[in-house]
């Protein structure tokens, strides 16, 4: 009973340590990704720069893909893309 209980203790601090890093999550389709410019353009024209490989972003995506974007917000939206995983 000890060791559920101390599993179940351990579960809760790990979600509550991650929940701490990340704002939100959305799931969206790409209309346009330009990798030089590291700009991925959403399919509601939502632009956001400064995608990078260590975010975990694909490198053959194409328009029509969809991706799930964890990330941290504030006051205009994105401050920080924290994941980005095809879904």
């Amino acid at each position: 009973m000890q060791l559920r209980a101390a599993a179940a203790a351990a579960a809760l601090l790990i979600v509550s340590a991650t929940s701490a890093f990340a704002d939100g999550t959305l799931t969206v389709e790409v209309t346009a990704w330009d990798p030089a410019n590291k700009v991925l353009t959403f399919n509601d024209r939502t632009k956001v720069g400064n995608v990078t490989e260590d975010l975990g972003m694909p490198a053959d995506v194409k328009p029509g893909d969809k991706l799930v974007i964890v990330y941290e917000g504030g006051e205009d939206g994105i401050d920080r893309i924290v994941s980005i995983t095809r879904q």
